[in-house]
């Protein structure tokens, strides 16, 4: 599973807890309402290498209630807040989890998507042909 960046995205969370554990959410619209993806992911591989598929991720998903874009975003947001601090409560990081959030409002799906790339807490990998 994986996050994708299309015309139906609205925004994405991201939560650091230490340098163990992160936690990603992305909302966008659907033909009926409004969906979040994401998942949670533990570090176990090589920290300079993001790729190598050793980290354990679990993904989950669900509808948001909303009747609006910014009410969809003010209920993502929210949710956000309320699962990091429960996430810092049974995890207890060391340090206060960080909180990144990218809303789409009018940009464009590419304009987004530099962004998104030109954030610390992100990776992106280009589609090559061989």
């Amino acid at each position: 599973m994986s996050i994708v960046i299309d015309e139906k995205i609205l925004g994405i969370w991201y939560v650091c807890f230490d340098d163990d554990m992160d936690v990603m959410l992305a909302l966008g619209r659907t033909e009926t309402g409004y969906e979040v993806n994401g998942r949670t992911r533990l570090y176990l591989g090589d920290p300079d290498d993001p790729w190598d598929e050793k980290d354990r991720k679990r993904w989950f998903g669900g509808g948001v209630e909303a009747t609006t874009d910014a009410e969809a975003v003010s209920k993502t947001r929210a949710n956000m807040i309320v699962m990091s601090t429960d996430f810092a409560k049974t995890f207890k990081p060391k340090t206060a989890p960080a909180i990144f959030e990218l809303v789409r409002g009018e940009t464009t799906v590419e304009e987004f998507a530099q962004v998104l790339r030109s954030m610390p807490w992100a990776h992106s990998m280009e589609a090559t042909r061989h």
